[in-house]
């Protein structure tokens, strides 16, 4: 897209504020100069007018080296300072000030060297060392003049070139007539002639680029290619008249005019440098740089063709006449032509301005070596603030706050390329903030792309306030944080009440168990059955709530690894089997032949979910059957999707009770649990057990006809043949082993008990005892470490949670002073059965782990994996200890 993006001058910004503002030097926000500026420009003027009147005045043309030497060479370098003045704090002056002012430098130097030359009356010699630095000046001024027009011309007026060519061969023309009509006359050695006609020659080139330049540019920069132009016509007059005296054609009015010149063009090119601005309309003549200045051009050249023959202009003058007449006769025959692509050109000029400035995302262009803003959209001045000449006199510096600066330069250097700029949070990222004109912030995204206008590289960038969506994601955040918090809490709150409820269930089920060993009558017995199934029901619903609670908050992970799938299947159907055969109901298991038997995956969680559905099965159902059915379909190249179906023909559930069924804390309707007990949470957690293993569960269901449950898992067959199968979570069925028949030691095993509950140290004593060790009882961690000093013992059982000392700490100090010489085994038993406890139990320097209530099979488990026993038979015994 060719966008019509014109040049203004720049102010000098107010760095602290953030934006353009009117400073208190010379300088106004516009870009022209401040009232102290103009004042000082009129007494120099002034003083230049005073010197006009001297030089006419004046009685003799001897030189003076005050009046005529250091004067004019005291004005000439103040003009020059003035003119590099202009362009301090403007980055697309800067360049162009800078270097008109060294021209004019180089001119002064030039006075200073003829001044010098002259005193005591001698006459310089042409060409002389004067002469050098007098032509110094034209080669920046005219690199100067071809910046500023590179920088100032746009695509919008190219159609006025031929225009400018026109006014430049016609100026030419005229200037050529009237400084090189007496070049037959000029006489005199080769190196003299050169020098003297130098000086028209540049003139020449110099006032005929500016000429055509200021018709052109835009409008409203002209005023400063206007003041040059008038300038270096002073100057062409000053050096006609020169010229003319080294033919011998010198007269008072030629000195004078060749005397004031150069001090009157330095001075004008220092106004030059301080005009011209966002806000100059003055010299933004359409009709006179469209057709007067070229029209005026043609007919002065017209005027040279007819005159010629009378009055002998030279060839230069007639040869550029005929150009510019020719070009004019070109712009005439064309101008229908001309006028069609210009209405084009302002049709597309106009539609670019509806695209650009009428977007509906604030939009701004900016030079990517300046930083100078050249347009603006609509949106971004009404949504900033700033009126579109302040942006114009801002470079995108001022857009961001003064300490996000830094940042902006350090992400343009890092992204020359444009582009969408990364998070504010990576290192090389842009500033995410911008600054109104009424000193409020907005967090901003930037959209950008490069593009070149007329060989000049700029940016076009799309700016997108996320202010609002920032201040909902840090919301969010923060909601976020409090919920993870709330989450972390609540882990931690049923890991306590956990804790506090396992520490008394230990007890209650420690003790109904040892009570159960002693002798009773049938009543009592009866009663203490009831207690000990109350407490293992407790237990379960402990279990679920902790069960559901690590699912919800994540804290669950896939134990994955080689298990016989067809043993874990049957082991889990085994125990319910039991509770079917005691109800009168039919229990069938039927595995196709096709399922394979080696697997992959977590064979725990798969035993969960199915000892789940099946222990439901037999609970709703009062008679009849529950039959599970296991197939699989292959999954290439190495799995296979298990479907696991139990089928029951109990109570059945309601249709609209059946799309609730797998949420936590829901049963089919409120007298189930009246009627057959449970907290709602097997289903659910199931169902979270399942999805975890990326499987799915449905149920199908109809009142008082059964129901049926069914999950698919997708497992991974087993390829390593040595792997050893796990699977055995579950033992089946066997006797209980009585004190009679406890484990045989080759000596009996000396154990110590740290744990500061009175109840659970009696539990743990006579668990001890029927497995035929000594226990020995302490209250604490630093007790524990004291009696280890004075005896050795063939193992520990430390509660990690203790008040003196908990049982990590005092693992950790048993660790440090063992050094690895012994090795006393310590096993944790405690109440604290989150996921992740058994873990920091290991790491603490712990053996091995027991969560409370401590079933006696457990204990076994454990004591023959740490204390060797008499042999493997009874070792085997008691791995069928039924829990």
């Amino acid at each position: 897209m060719d966008l019509p993006i014109h040049k203004y001058m720049s102010a000098q910004p107010d760095r602290r504020a953030g934006r353009s503002s009117v400073a208190a030097g010379p300088d106004t926000s516009d870009g022209r100069a401040g009232p102290a500026i103009w004042a000082f420009f009129a007494l120099l003027g002034l003083l230049l007018a005073a010197y006009l009147a001297f030089l006419i005045l004046r009685r003799s043309w001897q030189f003076s080296p005050w009046l005529d030497g250091w004067v004019v060479v005291g004005f000439e370098f103040i003009a020059s300072a003035l003119c590099i003045a202009g362009g301090i704090g403007r980055p697309r002056r800067r360049r162009v000030a800078l270097l008109l002012g060294i021209a004019c430098l180089s001119w002064s130097i030039g006075d200073l060297v003829l001044t010098i030359e002259s005193l005591g009356g001698a006459t310089p010699a042409t060409p002389s060392l004067a002469d050098v630095f007098y032509l110094g000046f034209f080669p920046p001024a005219l690199i100067a003049i071809a910046f500023f027009i590179r920088g100032e011309v746009g695509r919008g007026v190219a159609a006025n070139w031929l225009d400018g060519a026109i006014a430049a061969l016609g100026t030419g023309a005229l200037c050529a007539g009237f400084a090189f009509h007496a070049l037959d006359h000029l006489v005199g050695p080769l190196a003299t002639v050169a020098t003297n006609m130098a000086y028209p020659v540049c003139d020449l080139l110099l006032l005929g680029l500016v000429a055509g330049s200021a018709v052109v540019v835009a409008g409203r920069i002209r005023a400063t290619l206007v003041l040059i132009a008038i300038g270096m016509a002073i100057n062409a007059v000053g050096d006609t008249f020169n010229f003319a005296a080294a033919t011998g054609g010198a007269s008072n009015l030629g000195n004078i005019i060749n005397t004031i010149a150069w001090p009157a063009s330095i001075l004008l090119c220092a106004m030059a440098m301080w005009v011209g601005g966002s806000g100059d309309n003055r010299f933004a003549r359409r009709q006179a740089s469209g057709f007067l200045v070229p029209g005026l051009a043609t007919i002065s050249s017209l005027a040279i063709l007819v005159v010629d023959n009378v009055y002998q202009f030279g060839a230069i003058a007639v040869g550029l006449a005929t150009i510019t007449v020719l070009l004019a006769g070109v712009r005439l025959a064309f101008r229908p032509a001309l006028r069609l692509a210009r209405e084009q050109l302002r049709s597309s000029e106009r539609r670019s301005n509806m695209l650009f400035g009428q977007n509906p995302q604030p939009m701004a262009a900016y030079d990517r070596q300046t930083l100078e803003i050249l347009e603006v959209s609509d949106l971004l001045i009404a949504k900033y603030g700033y009126s579109r000449e302040e942006f114009q006199a801002m470079t995108i510096k001022d857009l961001v706050p003064p300490e996000d600066v830094p940042l902006l330069l350090a992400y343009l250097d890092a992204h020359p390329d444009g582009g969408r700029p990364g998070l504010p949070t990576e290192a090389s990222a842009y500033p995410g903030r911008h600054l109104m004109k009424d000193g409020s912030k907005i967090d901003i995204e930037i959209t950008s792309n490069n593009l070149d206008l007329d060989g000049r590289p700029c940016r076009i960038a799309l700016y997108h306030d996320v202010t609002a969506r920032n201040h909902a994601a840090a919301e969010l955040a923060i909601a976020r944080d409090a919920a993870v918090e709330a989450s972390n809490m609540k882990s931690a709150f049923l890991a306590n009440v956990s804790h506090e409820i396992r520490t008394p269930m230990n007890g209650v089920i420690g003790m109904t168990e040892l009570l159960l060993e002693t002798p009773l009558s049938d009543e009592q017995r009866g009663f203490a059955q009831q207690v000990s199934r109350s407490g293992e029901q407790m237990l379960v619903l402990i279990n679920d709530i902790l069960d559901i609670s690590k699912l919800e908050t994540g804290h669950v992970e896939l134990d994955i690894a080689a298990f016989d799938l067809h043993e874990t299947i049957e082991q889990t159907c085994a125990v319910a089997s039991v509770q079917a055969t005691a109800r009168g109901l039919r229990f069938e298991v039927q595995i196709t032949e096709d399922v394979p038997r080696r697997m992959r995956g977590d064979g725990r969680r798969l035993q969960q979910v199915l000892l789940n559905l099946v222990s439901n099965a037999v609970k709703f159902t009062a008679d009849g059957a529950v039959t599970v059915s296991v197939s699989a379909i292959p999954r290439p190249p190495a799995g296979a999707v298990i479907r696991i179906e139990v089928a029951d023909s109990g109570v059945g559930i309601d249709p609209a009770g059946l799309a609730r069924m797998f949420e936590a804390f829901t049963q089919a309707d409120a007298s189930t649990t009246r009627n057959y007990g449970g907290t709602g949470l097997g289903l659910a957690i199931a169902r979270e057990l399942v999805e975890l293993m990326g499987g799915t569960i449905r149920a199908e269901s109809e009142l008082d006809h059964g129901s049926t449950f069914s999950f698919e898992l997708e497992l991974e067959l087993d390829l390593q043949p040595t792997e050893a199968l796990t699977g055995d979570w579950l033992p089946a069925p066997a006797r209980e082993l009585t004190n009679g028949a406890s484990l045989s030691w080759l000596s009996a095993p000396l154990v110590l008990v740290a744990d500061d509950s009175p109840v659970n140290q009696i539990v743990a004593a006579r668990a001890l005892e029927r497995c035929g060790c000594n226990a020995q009882m302490v209250d604490g961690g630093r007790a524990a470490l004291r009696a280890l000093a004075s005896q050795r013992y063939d193992a520990v059982l430390m509660d990690c949670q203790m008040p003196d000392m908990d049982g990590y700490e005092a693992t950790a100090e048993l660790r440090r002073r063992e050094l690895g010489v012994r090795h006393t085994p310590v096993i944790a038993i405690t109440a604290h059965a989150m996921e992740g406890d058994r873990k920091r139990c290991l790491d603490a320097g712990m053996d091995d782990y027991v969560s409370k209530p401590m079933r006696h099979a457990d204990l076994v488990e454990v004591l023959l994996r740490w204390i060797p026993s008499q042999d493997d038979a009874i070792k085997q015994v008691a791995y069928a200890v039924q829990r």
